[in-house]
């Protein structure tokens, strides 16, 4: 079957050609006269018009000046209205970018206002934080010094704690307790009265 699909191609070209040739038989026949090479016209228009005169009439036949005009004046308005269009993008791509030129400076003074709220909040968290650690300290110390109440290492580090939240008054008591057990405690007189001073 494959063998007889290219036998059927080849006979079909062969039956076009002799068909062509068969249909050209009356035009040859008018040719009385052996033209020379030197008249033939060999332009691809002059081989299409002796091969298939019927369309070539035809052809000469249309009034292609009134299609030509046609033709330009349409093309004309598909120009007008493609600027048109183009001049009508740009506006949209200016007003584009102008919004978006908005949007990106208000998202700037958003997040720069969102920035400093969110440092203040930070502020206050490690204030927060702080004083929260400065009373478990407290509470450590005050249990520690309940165990040992003759230590005045105990009541110095409580100094220093209440010092860290800037409680004066009871880092002076802490540290008038701590210089009753240490009286020869030279620094801690120093620091006693710098607080002393701080409440003054």
């Amino acid at each position: 079957m494959y063998l007889l699909i290219p036998l059927f191609i080849i006979l079909g070209s062969l039956f076009g050609v002799l068909f062509i040739v068969w249909r050209k038989v009356p035009y040859l026949k008018k040719i009385t006269d052996p033209v020379s090479a030197s008249s033939i016209d060999l332009t691809p228009l002059a081989f299409f018009s002796d091969f298939f005169p019927e369309v070539a009439g035809y052809f000469k036949r249309v009034d292609l000046g009134s299609y030509k005009n046609h033709l330009m004046k349409e093309l004309e308005k598909f120009l007008r209205r493609l600027r048109v269009i183009s001049l009508k993008l740009d506006s949209f791509t200016n007003k584009l970018l102008a919004k978006i030129k908005t949007e990106n400076v208000r998202n700037g003074h958003s997040l720069a206002q969102e920035f400093k709220e969110g440092a203040e909040v930070k502020t206050i968290q490690r204030k927060e934080s702080l004083t929260e650690r400065a009373k478990k300290e407290e509470q450590a110390l005050i249990i520690e010094i309940a165990k040992n109440p003759k230590n005045p290492e105990l009541y110095k580090k409580l100094a220093e704690v209440y010092l860290s939240v800037k409680n004066f008054s009871d880092a002076k008591e802490s540290l008038e307790t701590a210089l009753e057990l240490d009286p020869e405690d030279q620094q801690t007189k120093e620091k006693l009265e710098m607080v002393r001073g701080l409440l003054s």
